[in-house]
């Protein structure tokens, strides 16, 4: 008689199927008090997989209105007052019990980073306008260029300085008019 690790057999030769695990009813009670007759298709759920599914939908939707409920009419965080309107209204929710604690916590911290960089953005901006409108990082770039271009035309041998000068009289002259920053 050779047995399988599947199923084993009797002497009479009829394979008995392991059991599987049981199938509970699904534990979802409608309005009038009546459960449902569906069996729930994973062992480790208490519900059918219609009743997950509603279930899944009906989660969605409330998060999505929880969400609009804390943006509200923000369209960006780029100004500390929409932060403090977005924080204003987590407190709200957190205290309706619309969000979870440990999720209030880490969206309050992301608003004071957003604090914190607004903050910084402004003092960097105040810092550029100290240097004043007319000083562009473009003409520091350029006189960099032109301090190197300079510097390459002095070093040269002398008769491609002279030859230099007098193919281009016209730029060194505008090279010299330019002031330097």
């Amino acid at each position: 008689m050779e047995s399988n690790h599947y199923t084993k057999t009797t002497p009479a030769r009829i394979p008995i199927v392991p059991e599987s695990p049981a199938l509970s009813p699904c534990q979802h009670i409608n309005g009038k008090g009546h459960r449902c007759r569906m069996f729930t298709s994973d062992p480790n759920s208490t519900l059918c997989s219609h009743h997950v599914r509603k279930q899944t939908k009906a989660r969605q939707l409330q998060n999505e209105a929880t969400a609009n409920e804390l943006l509200g009419n923000i369209e960006d965080f780029s100004t500390p007052d929409s932060v403090n309107v977005f924080l204003g209204n987590l407190v709200k929710q957190l205290a309706h019990k619309r969000i979870a604690r440990r999720d209030a916590v880490a969206l309050a911290y992301i608003s004071q980073l957003l604090l914190n960089s607004l903050s910084a953005l402004s003092r960097e901006r105040r810092s550029e306008n100290v240097h004043g409108p007319d000083d562009d990082p473009t003409d520091a770039v350029l006189s960099l260029f032109r301090r190197r271009d300079r510097d390459d035309d002095s070093n040269e041998a002398p008769n491609h300085h002279y030859e230099n000068q007098s193919g281009n009289s016209e730029n060194n002259a505008n090279r010299e008019e330019r002031p330097q920053a």
